[in-house]
């Protein structure tokens, strides 16, 4: 058990919160489940304080009682114990599904209700192992959600850390850089240098060649002085907190004139999303503010302007003109405009967090320098 006094205050705030949310949905226990797979850790991480390595975990959670973590092999019952911050004995291996069955049974209810988070990704036998239980099943997804949205100081601190680290990433790379590289070489030095300082997960993507707008895995394509490359560093830092950090950079002064005009529209509208994102706004006005700006410059919106950022890849936010949900403080929303014109298309982003005084950027290095030749001078000294 991490004994940690940081860590068990914030076990203790999360708990209450999880309290509140089954007195809020008239539920008796939560049953969470997640898979190691990125922006689907959320439930059971954010429960536990342990990231599962592999395959998928269960976190059971009477109301007023201490979660218990069920975790699929006694390795990681293991290292669940030195990492979790539960107590020892609330951490469990074993037929996963059959012992959360075995839980809601022993509620000792006709018909008790159970909360579950993201039903749509539960399989259906899980599904139906709880159901035959003679539960009803309740969707918590988005009061779980929303509950979550004012991150606390040490949630806070965690992001920071993680989006300093993606930063470094990006200085790494500039470094390393040169004409005749390729993608995979570029995302292989800035993948290598985020798990070497302590990365808990990354996804880095990037994009080189038309259409420059939607990034993707690395590929063979050689930087050339006429090239621009994105890199785009998504990252779970210390205690698997979350960030995103977008960055260009062109391989010659003048090249692509085209995507540089895009990407002067790209930031107008990240600014205009920045300054919509007020306390008791909704994130459809986000959304909605850089969509006019794009619109308004002759541009249109490529995939979506962006999602929320915690605990998980995401957080369960997308930018969206539909999302009526409120902006509230210390939320965190990483906005990357995609931008198509009917030549060329960009994509450059930030993270920002949400405060009374008006979005805070949480990374602010390299906004506004994207050239070759300037960015490796900054970075020499690093």
């Amino acid at each position: 058990m991490n004994n940690d006094p940081k860590f068990i205050a914030e076990r203790d705030r999360r708990i209450a919160l999880l309290n509140k949310l089954m007195e809020d949905t008239k539920v008796d226990a939560l049953a969470l489940t997640s898979t190691a797979q990125m922006a689907y850790q959320l439930a059971t991480k954010y429960t536990s304080g342990y990231q599962l390595s592999s395959r998928r975990d269960f976190v059971f959670m009477k109301k007023g009682e201490m979660p218990k973590l069920i975790v699929p092999t006694v390795g990681q019952k293991f290292h669940a114990g030195l990492i979790s911050w539960l107590p020892d004995d609330c951490v469990l291996s074993g037929p996963m599904v059959q012992m959360v069955c075995g839980f809601i049974k022993d509620l000792g209810l006709k018909k008790p209700r159970i909360g579950m988070y993201d039903l749509p990704e539960l399989p259906i036998s899980i599904y139906n192992a709880i159901a035959d239980t003679g539960a009803e099943i309740v969707d918590i997804t988005r009061p779980f959600t929303l509950a979550r949205q004012p991150k606390s100081d040490f949630e806070i601190e965690y992001i920071k850390k993680a989006t300093d680290l993606a930063v470094a990433s990006f200085e790494h790379v500039v470094k390393i850089a040169e004409i005749g590289m390729t993608e995979k070489q570029l995302v292989g030095a800035g993948e290598g240098y985020l798990r070497a300082h302590g990365a808990m997960d990354t996804l880095v993507l990037t994009r080189s060649d038309y259409p420059h707008s939607f990034i993707s895995r690395p590929t063979n394509y050689k930087m050339t002085k006429d090239s621009v490359t994105i890199y785009s560093a998504e990252v779970a830092g210390e205690f698997g907190y979350w960030t995103q950090v977008l960055r260009p950079i062109f391989f010659s002064k003048g090249c692509l004139p085209e995507v540089r005009r895009i990407l002067a529209i790209i930031k107008e509208a990240e600014a205009a999303g920045a300054e919509a994102m007020k306390i008791g706004n909704t994130v459809a006005d986000v959304a909605r503010a850089i969509e006019k700006v794009i619109a308004d410059n002759g541009c249109s919106t490529g995939v979506w302007a962006g999602h929320g950022m915690g605990h998980d890849l995401g957080d369960g936010v997308d930018i969206g003109n539909q999302n009526e949900m409120e902006i509230v403080p210390n939320m965190i929303l990483t906005l990357h405009p995609s931008v198509l014109s009917d030549k060329d298309g960009f994509l450059f982003g930030d993270t920002w967090r949400a405060t009374p005084d008006g979005a805070e950027l949480l990374s602010p290095a390299y906004h506004d320098v994207h050239e070759f030749e300037e960015l490796k001078e900054l970075v020499r000294y690093k």
